[in-house]
């Protein structure tokens, strides 16, 4: 009946226009409370990865800064035959090109996890966000892209 969130709640993995390379090791993974491991669970459908890509162009129309990523996840898991958990839910850089003069900064945070079901029928639920921010030395944007994901595979961009 509770679900706990076993991964990091945050994941910086672009500082100074550089990937971090302990991307693989940050993410959520929404299981039983008591259960330490994903392994102890069965039934697990996936992976899933949904890819967006956003890019800005500069006042003269060059593409200065190009970033896609993936959000990757693995649902439907049982825990002796109740529930649908998630496991290894996180997002992917898959593409990151920027620009002499710009700086792009992205990070992940996952500000819940919870039970979209019920006590008997548990279903695990994260959201995701993806923040990201762009500088020059004359102009500052931000954007954050929001995403849920349902242990029984349901996924919605918010």
């Amino acid at each position: 009946e509770t679900i706990i969130n076993l991964g990091k709640e945050l994941c910086q993995f672009i500082v100074d226009n550089k990937p971090v390379v302990n991307i693989r090791t940050d993410r959520a993974t929404a299981l039983p409370k008591g259960v330490t491991r994903a392994s102890e669970l069965e039934g697990w459908m996936g992976p899933t990865l949904k890819t967006y890509q956003m890019s800005f162009e500069n006042g003269y129309g060059f593409e200065v800064i190009d970033f896609k990523f993936r959000v990757a996840y693995t649902y439907n898991g049982s825990y002796d035959g109740q529930g649908q958990y998630l496991a290894n839910v996180t997002i992917i850089p898959a593409l990151v090109e920027v620009a002499w003069g710009y700086t792009f900064n992205a990070r992940v945070a996952i500000p819940s996890v919870l039970n979209v079901g019920t006590k008997a029928a548990p279903v695990a639920g994260v959201e995701i966000q993806v923040r990201y921010s762009v500088d020059t030395v004359v102009k500052h944007f931000e954007e954050t892209y929001n995403f849920f994901v349902r242990g029984d595979g349901q996924f919605k961009e918010l």
